[in-house]
């Protein structure tokens, strides 16, 4: 079982993003997108910085998705963020990155589908109990 640190938990994920908010959106759509933009040919720097926002982004999810014990999410996201990371960074052919970078891409928009897909699940649970009667 994972250990979880209710700060981190409330920073991350619970807070900033219940309900499908802006934040939550972000840390799957921009990493996606700037992957996207990375199959055109594009300065040194863009890729640099492509590196830190995909690591971060995925190193993100990673620690969401080990607190929840989604396995397969965990282990897909971890590799992103080993294959992004500035600091080690892996050298991979131009062919190789435009794969990876599509790969990236349908993964984060993949997990943005069953991020939306869960939240409105959430909304939906909690505006049931709010219209729960109470009991006598």
């Amino acid at each position: 079982m994972a250990v979880s640190n209710p700060a981190i938990d409330s920073w991350c994920w619970t807070t900033a993003t219940r309900g499908g908010g802006i934040l939550g959106k972000v840390v799957y759509l921009v990493p996606a997108g700037m992957s996207l933009i990375a199959l055109l040919d594009m300065p040194y720097g863009y890729y640099q910085l492509l590196r830190f926002v995909v690591c971060i982004c995925a190193g993100l999810l990673t620690w969401e998705l080990v607190q929840r014990e989604v396995w397969i999410g965990t282990v897909a996201f971890g590799l992103m963020a080993v294959i992004f990371n500035p600091i080690i960074p892996l050298h991979f052919a131009r062919e190789i990155w435009a794969i990876l970078n599509i790969t990236t891409a349908a993964i984060f928009l993949i997990g943005l589908i069953l991020y939306m897909r869960k939240s409105k699940d959430l909304m939906v649970s909690a505006h049931q109990a709010d219209q729960v009667p109470p009991s006598h």
